[in-house]
C-alpha cells in the first residue's frame, strides 16, 4: 500500500480542486440552491502497491451547466400542451428557490417566460450574466482544473518531489542503521 502521508497529501489537493471549483460556479452566480455546488468533492477512487487515483466527483446537472444549452436543445416549444416535460418541472423547482413569494399561478407565467427566453437564447440567457461576479457563465470545469494554474496549484499541495526526496532519504537512513 501507498504510504498515509502520500495519500493525505493526495486528498488535500482534490480537496483543494474541489473547492476551486465551488468558488468559480459561485462567481459565475449558480447558487439558486446550493445542492450543486455542494456536490462537489474530490474522492479517492482507487489505491494499491503501484497506483493513486483521483477524481472530482459532482451532480449529473454540473455538466450542461458548464457547457450552456444552446437554443435549439431547449426543449420547450411553446404551446404544445405537451402536459409533462422534465424540463418545465425542473424550473419550477428552480423558481421555488429564487422567488419564494410567487404564487403558483405567478410562478408557472415566470417559468415559461424564463423557457421562452431559453428556447430564443439558449442558456445561459442574456439576462442571467447579472448574476455573475465573473463575467462567466459557463466553463467552470475549465476554469477551475484545466489552467496552467490550477496544475500548479495541485502540483504544489502534492509536492510529490518533496515527498519522494524525504521518503527516499528515510529508507537510506533505515537501511544504514
Amino acid at each position: 500500500m501507498l504510504d498515509f502521508e502520500l495519500i493525505r497529501r493526495f486528498q488535500n489537493a482534490l480537496n483543494g480542486l474541489a473547492f476551486k471549483a465551488k468558488r468559480e460556479l459561485l462567481a459565475e452566480g449558480h447558487r439558486a440552491s446550493g445542492k450543486g455546488i455542494d456536490s462537489i468533492e474530490g474522492v479517492i477512487t482507487e489505491e494499491s502497491l503501484d497506483k493513486l487515483v483521483g477524481v472530482i466527483m459532482a451532480n449529473d446537472y454540473l455538466v450542461p451547466v458548464d457547457t450552456g444549452v444552446n437554443a435549439g436543445r431547449v426543449p420547450y416549444q411553446r404551446g404544445s400542451g405537451a402536459g409533462k416535460s422534465k424540463y418545465i418541472e425542473g424550473l419550477l423547482d428552480w423558481a421555488d428557490i429564487i422567488k419564494p413569494g410567487l404564487s403558483a399561478k405567478a410562478r408557472k407565467s415566470f417559468v415559461f417566460a424564463v423557457a421562452s427566453t431559453h428556447k430564443v437564447e439558449g442558456i445561459p440567457s442574456n439576462g442571467s450574466y447579472s448574476y455573475t461576479t465573473n463575467g462567466r457563465r459557463t466553463g467552470w470545469i475549465v476554469n477551475s482544473f484545466e489552467t496552467e494554474r490550477a496544475e500548479r496549484d495541485f502540483e504544489q499541495v502534492l509536492d510529490i518531489v518533496t515527498y519522494f526526496t524525504l521518503s527516499f532519504e528515510r529508507a537510506i537512513e533505515n537501511i544504514a542503521a
